[in-house]
């Protein structure tokens, strides 16, 4: 079995497993864990994109989808990174938007990564968003290789229509190209 076939099973097993794709990818002399995001992820991620048009809808979608599809930078999650100013709220504060929503937190720390990221060169941003791009593509692998492997003919699947979930901006990154 070729070694790219067989990293796209492990791949595929990890999806199937109810896991998402992540992995770590070196950008200039930092680190940077990126595991893809799950439907309430990308449903965050939504709320912030440009639909004006099909290259608004791309470079918008990156910053979003980049903040919280970073999961750490040079090993330290950005909990770590952004607790200070999550403390920083008053407690009552800190509470009562938990209750509005368990996932506020990660929404608040998604929010002050996207702040950090928009501050940052656009070359910059451009490098960590193709390393996003290879974490998509070995999902699109894997998917790929699974089709393949189960004998499905391509022209029956280009006739049907799909409800597979996509990472925000993927679509958008292929059209934008």
């Amino acid at each position: 079995m070729p070694k790219n076939l067989k990293s796209s099973l492990l791949d595929l097993k990890k999806e199937l497993g109810g896991e998402l794709l992540e992995d770590t990818f070196q950008v200039g002399d930092h680190q940077f864990t990126m595991r893809l995001l799950n439907e309430e992820e990308t449903s965050w991620c939504y709320q912030y994109v440009n639909m004006g048009s099909v290259v608004s809808m791309g470079t918008s979608m990156r910053l979003p989808t980049l903040s919280m599809g970073i999961r750490a930078i040079d090993g330290i999650s950005l909990l770590e990174y952004f607790s200070e100013d999550w403390e920083k709220l008053d407690k009552d504060e800190r509470a009562a938007l938990l209750e509005a929503n368990p996932l506020s937190q990660k929404y608040f720390i998604a929010g002050h990564m996207m702040d950090f990221l928009g501050d940052c060169p656009p070359d910059m941003i451009t490098k960590i968003w193709k390393q996003w791009e290879t974490l998509v593509s070995r999902r699109a692998d894997a998917q790929e290789n699974l089709k393949n492997s189960s004998g499905e003919d391509s022209e029956k699947e280009e006739s049907e229509s799909s409800t597979e979930s996509s990472q925000p901006g993927e679509a958008i990154a292929t059209a934008v190209r």
